[in-house]
């Protein structure tokens, strides 16, 4: 359902962006953010007691009674309490951008991955088992590294391919067109936030619950966040800015963030708008 044993979200009195996540978004090679470029970031704050009270009951209330609203409350309280808001959220999620950026690359053909590519078909040449691809491309773009986030990427990559390929049946994952990638991007960078998300309240919502009608609000909860990123990075679009269908592999880092960002943005904003 989108959750794993093996992680947990952050405990009390760690930072809310781990030193790890810092480094990962120091070193992913993108051009840095102008708008950003102000004086120092701001520090992290910690973890503290209750930080999630306000998004848990919502979202409690949300999977006993399938009430929109109170989904919408539950995230918008997760990202402003739970992550310190949209701005501290999206740099708990810079790792999500570098992992988006490799998977654009593995399987839109750019040279800088065409020996991932080869090992890939190699390995897989026997066998030509198409989870086994989707599987070989996940792990290259968020290789395991010990980290909360390596786990989730590789879900979060292997679950937008099989969205891509479910629409577009007869795609070579290796070699996907603008419009394909774009959607990949969309899917990925949603459910990778998804993810993390879940690694903090999926386990208290699940014991509200009987199991089967936890599994259909976690679907639910899912598609929320893809439409809200597929809706960010359209609205981009609509305005003539940089969209993840029309990016440099040089800057499509940056504009992922910002497509985070954006999302981000909206989940947080709608407790004002309510």
């Amino acid at each position: 359902m989108g959750t794993s044993g093996s992680v947990s979200g952050a405990g009390k009195g760690s930072p809310l962006v781990p030193d790890w996540v810092e480094q990962v978004e120091n070193a992913d090679g993108a051009e840095p953010d102008a708008t950003n470029q102000e004086g120092p970031k701001p520090a992290i704050p910690i973890t503290t007691h209750g930080r999630l009270a306000a998004a848990r009951r919502s979202l409690g209330e949300y999977v006993k009674t399938g009430n929109r609203d109170s989904l919408q409350k539950g995230v918008a309280h997760y990202v402003r309490t739970g992550r310190g808001g949209s701005a501290l959220a999206t740099r708990r999620s810079a790792g999500s951008s570098r992992r988006a950026s490799a998977l654009s690359g593995i399987v839109g053909g750019s040279s800088d991955f065409n020996e991932i590519r080869e090992r890939i078909k190699e390995t897989l040449s026997a066998s030509g088992d198409p989870q086994e691809i989707l599987a070989a491309i996940a792990a290259a773009a968020s290789p395991n590294d010990g980290t909360l986030d390596s786990e989730t990427g590789q879900r979060a990559a292997s679950e937008a391919l099989q969205f891509v390929l479910e629409l577009f049946p007869n795609a070579d994952p290796l070699d996907l067109n603008i419009e394909q990638r774009e959607l990949l991007l969309e899917r990925f960078l949603a459910i990778d936030c998804y993810e993390l998300f879940m690694t903090e309240v999926g386990k208290h919502l699940q014991a509200k619950v009987p199991l089967k009608v936890a599994a259909g609000r976690f679907r639910e909860i899912k598609e929320y966040f893809c439409e809200t990123f597929r809706e960010a990075n359209r609205e981009r679009s609509k305005q003539g800015r940089n969209s993840l269908g029309t990016f440099t592999d040089r800057r499509l880092s940056e504009i992922c963030r910002e497509v985070i960002a954006e999302a981000y943005f909206t989940f947080e904003a709608y407790i004002d708008a309510s």
